[in-house]
């Protein structure tokens, strides 16, 4: 399927494919809690609600030392799926060509 991707979306992607697990019923974004965590609150928080319209509250995960979020909107998941190419796993890793 050919799509065209946004600079924004295509941002988005790759850090989903570095950070990101898609599950079936919501995705989640994991970066380290120590070198991550700005980028996450002034980019990729701010951009992932502009673009798919939601509000999300970014939190750490302490004991995993990690920063991020977790999603439960079906939608979005379907999107990143059927759209985007990434599989439904425990970790993103495999990423379908687009073009």
């Amino acid at each position: 399927m050919n799509i065209k991707i946004s600079p924004e979306l295509a941002e988005i992607a790759g850090i989903f494919a570095a950070d990101g697990c898609l599950q079936q019923k919501y995705l989640c974004m994991w970066g380290n809690i120590y070198q991550d965590k700005n980028y996450y609150d002034a980019v990729i928080g701010p951009l992932f609600s502009k673009i798919f319209k939601v509000k999300f509250n970014l939190h750490e995960k302490v004991p995993n030392f990690v920063y991020g979020f977790y999603l439960c909107k079906r939608e979005i998941v379907k999107f990143f799926n059927e759209i985007l190419g990434f599989l439904i796993s425990k970790k993103t890793y495999i990423v379908n060509q687009l073009c």
